[in-house]
């Protein structure tokens, strides 16, 4: 009261500009907590109208108290949402997975709430910061859309959230997309509306790190196969045997980083691109898994 107080008296009893006398104070605050860490908060996924692009974005709090906030989930909300317009039209894809330039996503205008008002995203963000007393931070988001031309005719995106607030939707801790392409049969699209969940799934809980063997990149296959040899070499073995054991281990190291490689954790029995082959050869048609996107709240941030 107060602070309300004070900014009436400063601005002569002009209600409005007393309004924004206080939110100025309120973003300037913001920015002081700018500097503590941020490592709590909420994943949040959207899926466009007619699933055929999605976004994920991670939003940070100090504490996981601020993240069961309802101003602070409806800001995760707004910005996964607003995100995904920006990053529509910023450019033409030409990537499956865009990285969004999340500087420039802060100094976009979104609209403010449920007003035709609009809002520069970094002052939407300073005044939840100001609201909860905490530090706020839109930390990353990507986007997943079908580059032109489509892999195979129609693309679905679906997503997976884990550990939401309760009574939360499309947002928790930890949280995936998927994006799959498919020939648009009804069965086809019947069963790929049936794996698609599960695939996101499997992504939140297996964590892969690349699509499939063919992208893993040149340097992290180098590293580990130096790192399966000296192994291998460590237990006496000569180098011409273990350089073989390095290629039979390898297949070992896919399963845990590709994707398409990995157990499915619904069947082990089979793995992910065993479960999209049989599918779509039971529906009659084509699925592809286009790419992929997961997010941990926190992930990588330390003291």
């Amino acid at each position: 009261m107060k602070d309300v107080k004070d900014a009436l008296e400063g601005a002569a009893y002009d209600a409005e500009a007393a309004f924004e006398l206080l939110r100025k104070k309120g973003l300037a605050s913001a920015k002081k907590k700018g500097s503590r860490l941020a490592a709590e908060g909420l994943v949040g996924v959207h899926i466009a109208e007619d699933q055929s692009s999605a976004c994920i974005l991670e939003v940070n709090s100090e504490t996981d108290f601020v993240a069961r906030n309802e101003k602070f989930q409806s800001l995760v909300a707004r910005m996964s949402s607003q995100v995904h317009s920006f990053a529509a039209a910023a450019s033409e894809p030409t990537d499956a997975l865009v990285e969004v330039d999340m500087d420039a996503f802060k100094h976009s205008m979104v609209p403010a709430g449920d007003s035709s008002e609009r809002v520069v995203v970094e002052e939407a963000v300073a005044e939840v910061a100001a609201v909860t007393g905490e530090n706020v931070q839109l930390r990353r988001a990507s986007v997943l859309r079908a580059p032109p031309p489509a892999a195979s005719g129609t693309v679905s995106a679906f997503g997976y959230v884990h550990s939401s607030p309760p009574g939360v939707k499309m947002m928790g801790r930890i949280a995936s997309v998927v994006l799959l392409a498919h020939d648009g049969g009804g069965a086809t699209a019947a069963a790929a509306a049936k794996i698609g969940p599960q695939l996101a799934m499997h992504v939140v809980a297996a964590r892969p790190q690349y699509l499939s063997s063919s992208t893993v990149p040149l340097d992290a296959l180098e590293k580990e196969k130096a790192f399966l040899l000296e192994q291998a070499m460590s237990s006496g073995k000569p180098q011409n045997i273990a350089e073989k054991m390095v290629q039979g281990r390898l297949s070992k190291f896919y399963e845990e980083v590709a994707l398409l490689e990995q157990k499915f954790v619904v069947d082990e029995s089979k793995k992910v691109k065993a479960v999209i082959a049989d599918a779509a050869k039971e529906a009659g048609g084509t699925i592809e898994l286009v790419q992929f996107a997961r997010m941990q709240c926190g992930e990588g941030l330390s003291d």
